[in-house]
């Protein structure tokens, strides 16, 4: 896992659930239309993330 994903990640862990949703929408758009097989993954992980919050 890149770097940059492993902080984002650790970001959601410390802010209020609240928030969390807001966060996970913005990976989303930012991984929307990348096409490594990692990115798409990592989408498919934060919108069942959102479908949970």
């Amino acid at each position: 896992m890149p770097p940059h994903v492993k902080k984002f990640l650790q970001l959601c862990e410390t802010i209020d659930s609240h928030d969390i949703r807001k966060i996970l929408n913005l990976g989303v758009c930012v991984l929307h239309d990348l096409q490594r097989s990692e990115a798409k993954r990592l989408l498919h992980i934060f919108e069942v993330a959102m479908d949970k919050v």
